[in-house]
């Protein structure tokens, strides 16, 4: 749970940190350096992979023998613990997909602008990021996995369902935040399991 909880805070910090943080951009210099700035971004994050990710090693072990497709698929279709993480994770991700889409639309339409719509993302960015790691530790420390899972879930409906009631920054940071501890949740324990 500890370590799924560090990986996956790279992973969700930079999907929510770069609406938050091309909000700001837009905000003060316009939405042609928000994309400047994400293609230079992204090719300083080309290099440092460059030079730190080691030579990986694509050795098979003794006696490794090939399966055929259906035998490898029947298999995954047994594994319910594995399906229960793909439904978790399809659940997840439908609502992040949601929230990156159309809250900045939504939100532009309760006339809030794109420093706050940027402000919106990054509280959900921080409290998804920073709950990972406590999230991580509960995981490791409980029996029964599935029911944190399934409080991050109901978590991520409910602040999905609150965006569309939200007139105000106040609410939508709110449910952001709601959000983002959600997903910390629900995403850290499922690694875990």
């Amino acid at each position: 749970g500890r370590s799924y909880g560090w990986y996956t805070l790279a992973v969700y910090g930079g999907m929510s940190l770069g609406p938050a943080a091309g909000g700001w951009v837009a905000h003060w210099w316009g939405y042609k350096p928000v994309f400047l700035a994400s293609g230079a971004w992204i090719l300083l994050v080309c290099l440092a992979v460059y030079v730190l990710l080691p030579e990986s090693l694509h050795l098979r072990p003794a006696g490794y023998q090939k399966k055929p497709i259906a035998e490898l698929a029947r298999n995954l279709g047994r594994n319910l613990p594995l399906i229960a993480c793909w439904l978790v994770t399809l659940g997840g991700c439908l609502g992040l997909g949601m929230f990156v889409t159309f809250v900045p639309v939504y939100a532009h339409e309760q006339g809030i602008g794109a420093g706050q719509i940027g402000l919106i993302f990054g509280a959900q960015a921080l409290f998804n990021a920073l709950s990972r790691i406590p999230f991580g530790r509960l995981s490791d420390s409980v029996g029964q996995r599935s029911h944190l899972a399934v409080i991050g879930l109901i978590g991520l409906a409910v602040s999905i369902a609150g965006f569309g009631v939200s007139t105000n920054i106040t609410r939508f940071i709110a449910f952001a935040v709601l959000m983002g501890i959600s997903m910390g949740l629900a995403f850290t324990t499922v690694g875990a399991l």
